[in-house]
């Protein structure tokens, strides 16, 4: 499937070159043709048991440290996941999640990060437009400042 991907994408940016168009930044799509009911199932995600994780609604600027804290809950570093709403860089250790809207169930593993077709090294990835599906990346930071109005996924 990750194969499969890359392959498309590879064909995609050579058959762009010939045409004259030097850059590829869309290489790695969020967009409802990516994430899916059926993708999802291809790729082998199966559900985190919600138990082991809570969604908490981010309604201001703030550190990811001091808002899980502000949130009645302690701050592991990797343990919590931050919406993908703009243009980020992904490394290659980062897990991704994936959070399917209509029942909050999340999936990931690295199978999420094949779904998205990221490869083992820091890319750009922006969010496209998703009705069923958001996006999550790992943050590894204290300090990763969370954008108003998005979610964090937090690992108990």
């Amino acid at each position: 499937e990750a194969g499969q991907v890359i392959r498309q994408a590879t064909e995609k940016f050579m058959v762009g070159r010939t045409q004259g168009i030097r850059g590829s930044r869309a290489v790695f799509s969020t967009g409802a043709e990516a994430v899916n009911k059926d993708t999802i199932k291809a790729a082998g995600l199966t559900p985190v048991n919600p138990s082991t994780y809570q969604l908490i609604p981010v309604a201001r600027d703030a550190a990811i440290r001091d808002w899980v804290i502000e949130c009645g809950h302690t701050y592991r570093t990797g343990g919590a996941f931050y919406q993908l709403s703009k243009s980020e860089k992904i490394q290659a250790q980062k897990q991704i999640a994936v959070l399917e809207k209509k029942s909050d169930r999340v999936y990931t593993g690295p199978e999420a990060r094949a779904l998205l077709g990221l490869p083992d090294m820091e890319v750009r990835v922006k969010p496209d437009h998703n009705d069923d599906f958001t996006i999550f990346v790992q943050s590894t930071s204290v300090n990763r400042k969370l954008v108003p109005n998005t979610r964090l996924l937090l690992m108990l």
